[in-house]
């Protein structure tokens, strides 16, 4: 598949985090991924879903996410309306 050659043909330490991060920015779901202050908040579960990402590499996906350059942790955001819990990342934008 298309996301598996892009992983192959990734320099990057996280290349799974990578490619997710690449998808989603194509996504405008707004209860997977919400934008604010410079950062992008990703309910993971659904964002995974939006993106149809294959389940059998979750598990690595989410080890790369954490290691990523714009991981900023994990925390509970209201930006979607309720408190949940959200992966918290720089913003594209800022790696310019």
């Amino acid at each position: 598949g298309l996301a598996k050659n892009k992983v192959e043909s990734a320099r990057s330490e996280t290349p799974l985090a990578d490619v997710f991060l690449e998808q989603i920015e194509e996504v405008d779901t707004p209860e997977a991924i919400r934008r604010e202050g410079g950062l992008l908040y990703v309910r993971l579960s659904h964002a995974l879903t939006a993106i149809h990402w294959p389940p059998s590499t979750i598990k690595e996906l989410h080890q790369d996410l954490k290691q990523c350059d714009r991981f900023q942790g994990q925390k509970t955001c209201r930006c979607f309306g309720k408190p949940v819990k959200a992966w918290v990342f720089t913003s594209e934008d800022q790696t310019e």
